[in-house]
């Protein structure tokens, strides 16, 4: 990856990590600790997917968030279930992609 495309991605991490601590009113050390509390959980696989949304590769995201790859891939699997199931959390993540 050339420089100018690593800054861009991490400029968009960034951006969305910022974003979802505001909407979810935690701090970045809370998406990256270990807690299980589901508004965590929900705040975490809300930032995975937005940044996959941004065009960042699964292994950043799990960097990112102090996770394994194949946590990020379960959470975004389970997000994207629950989004074509659940029309509220559609709505959801369709107005945080537009938000952020």
């Amino acid at each position: 990856m050339k420089f100018s495309a690593m800054v861009l991605d991490q400029n968009a991490a960034d951006a969305v990590i910022k974003f979802v601590c505001r909407r979810f009113g935690v701090k970045l050390w809370q998406l990256r600790c270990d807690s299980r509390e589901r508004n965590l959980v929900h705040a975490r696989h809300m930032a995975a997917w937005l940044m996959l949304q941004r065009g960042l590769q699964v292994a950043d995201i799990a960097r990112l968030l102090a996770r394994d790859h194949s946590t990020i891939s379960i959470a975004l699997k389970k997000i994207e279930r629950e989004r074509a199931k659940n029309r509220k959390v559609a709505a959801e993540l369709d107005e945080m992609r537009r938000a952020s």
